[in-house]
């Protein structure tokens, strides 16, 4: 770029700093098509460079120091899609971040082959592969790698062969069926092989198997009834009126159907926890138009009193 008038850049740098007054009376030539614009900024940042005034220059994408060769990206297992089995590959990521699963399907496995022979320990393929896949989801390592969940599929198939795994499923139909698997496929290890179920809550029953001589049949009972995602939901129907217990029922759930606590019935509440929905789940509901047999027969006595009072009088 050539200047008319012999401006040379030290020039140039000394107006920028003090002032433009010099650069307006300047006319400016250049050959190679140029606008003063891009000079001007070049400049700027030149002596913004050099007063220390633009901050740490590494933070930026083209002056950050690229990643030695001994760095690595640590990367968690994915799963193959198998036709449209994705639904599946989501229970089974979620389950393998869950704390409690794991452990509890080593604990089956550990306790199937203290109390079983080693061809029946062999016949728990869904058991042993879900947790093999599980394992190895946890692992993280330095590169990619896509994990293949065939071998638990064929195993699932042969409980549930009316499911297609390959097919777009509902999750949470397919969450229940892979636990009633599990269940209907271990089972048979903490069934009792001495004592009947009138028998469980007897003291004196008890089961010996190697290393665990203190497990009572009733833990074995309950162990099998009560896995990491099992529970007891208890129902009471009360009369308010005269405080008689009209019905009592339990049942046994694999999953809670929680829906969010909501503002004025159209928004969820903000700050909405789990809590929050686990109270609205158990709260008591009051039941209309209900005739308690209980009240009826207070009254009906009442009623008896009282004519057999009058009668009386007369």
């Amino acid at each position: 770029m050539k200047i008319e008038g012999g401006i040379s850049l030290k020039t140039i740098l000394s107006n920028l700093r003090h002032g433009f007054r010099t650069l307006s009376h300047m006319n400016w030539v250049s050959s190679s098509g140029f606008h003063l614009a891009g000079l001007l900024g070049v400049v700027g940042l030149v002596l913004a460079i050099r007063d220390g005034k633009v901050g740490n220059l590494t933070s930026l994408p083209w002056f950050s120091e690229r990643p030695s060769g001994s760095e690595k990206n640590w990367l968690v297992p994915g799963l193959q899609n198998l036709g449209n089995n994705c639904f599946l590959n989501v229970i089974l990521q979620a389950l393998a971040s869950c704390l409690y699963f794991q452990p509890f399907l080593q604990k089956v496995i550990e306790e199937c082959e203290l109390s079983m022979d080693e061809e029946q320990v062999a016949n728990l393929p869904l058991t042993a592969a879900l947790a093999a896949l599980l394992e190895e989801l946890c692992e993280v390592g330095g590169g990619r790698l896509v994990l293949s969940p065939r071998r638990l599929m064929l195993a699932m198939s042969h409980h549930i062969p009316n499911f297609n795994l390959t097919a777009q499923q509902d999750a949470a139909e397919a969450f229940l069926h892979l636990l009633s698997s599990l269940r209907e496929e271990f089972s048979d290890c903490y069934l009792p092989n001495q004592c009947s179920l009138v028998d469980v809550f007897a003291s004196s029953c008890r089961i010996l198997i190697p290393k665990r001589e203190d497990q009572s049949e009733q833990e074995r009972w309950r162990k099998h009834f009560l896995g990491p995602f099992d529970g007891i939901l208890g129902s009471i129907l009360t009369c308010q009126s005269c405080s008689s217990q009209i019905s009592m029922s339990f049942e046994s759930f694999h999953s809670l159907p929680l829906s969010p606590v909501l503002n004025n019935g159209s928004t969820i509440m903000v700050g909405c926890t789990l809590e929050d929905c686990l109270k609205q789940f158990i709260v008591a509901e009051h039941v209309e138009n209900y005739h308690c047999s209980n009240c009826w027969h207070i009254a009906g006595i009442k009623y008896l009193s009282s004519v057999e009072a009058n009668e009386d009088g007369d």
